[in-house]
């Protein structure tokens, strides 16, 4: 599967949720594209630079969160859909290499450089950031948030709103249960369980996440 949306023919793409610094991310890999950008700013504390800023767009233009951590894309994606907004897509930046194989579902975003192995599935709200790596036979859950440069080696299962830190990787075979938390920089040698917060190399677990049970499955299913 090559870079591109899930919505074949479409000229345009809403960003919902733009109060962020990362929806600059998004924003660029959008001009990879040559498509036409519509900037949501349901708060209205965005920055004013980015491109057609406003309050609403059409309901049927295809949107996209423009947040990074599982949390946000998650309120997020429960205001858009609430708000009218059933267009859901997904976008894949240009530079990414995704194999035939793999699976994407809506409104997941892969930034610049990634790259997704054989079999591997990516569910509904994912965040895949710059210069990822995620191996063969993997599978990602809803909005789940990989940092960038972090390594995904085989068979690795990331639970509904796992936040996976900057540089970390994660051995195979290894499984981390919903809401979990991996921080920055760490290896991961076993499972974690839902809810933890794990840190250092080997990781090791440092406390729980109590806001984890309070993620909600994609309301576009």
């Amino acid at each position: 599967m090559g870079g591109g949306i899930s919505v074949l023919g479409a000229k345009s793409v809403g960003i919902f949720g733009v109060a962020t610094d990362f929806a600059w991310e998004i924003v660029e890999s959008l001009q990879r594209l040559n498509l036409s950008i519509e900037c949501i700013d349901n708060l209205g504390s965005a920055d004013a630079q980015l491109p057609n800023l406003r309050s609403s767009i059409n309901s049927d233009t295809p949107i996209i969160m423009g947040q990074s951590t599982p949390w946000a894309r998650n309120k997020s994606a429960q205001l858009a859909f609430e708000s009218g907004y059933l267009n859901l897509t997904n976008v894949i930046d240009p530079t990414s290499v995704i194999a035939r194989t793999a699976q994407i579902s809506h409104g997941v975003f892969v930034n610049a450089s990634a790259t997704i192995g054989s079999n591997t599935r990516i569910s509904c709200n994912a965040a895949i950031n710059r210069s990822v790596s995620i191996g063969h036979h993997c599978d990602v859950e809803e909005f789940a948030s990989i940092g960038p440069g972090a390594i995904l080696t085989g068979q690795v299962k990331i639970g509904l709103g796992v936040f996976v830190g900057a540089g970390a990787v994660i051995l195979p075979k290894v499984q981390i249960g919903m809401g979990a938390i991996i921080g920055a920089g760490s290896v991961v040698v076993k499972d974690v369980p839902s809810g933890a917060i794990v840190v250092g190399n080997p990781a090791s677990f440092l406390k729980k996440n109590e806001q984890y049970e309070k993620m909600k499955e994609c309301p576009w299913h």
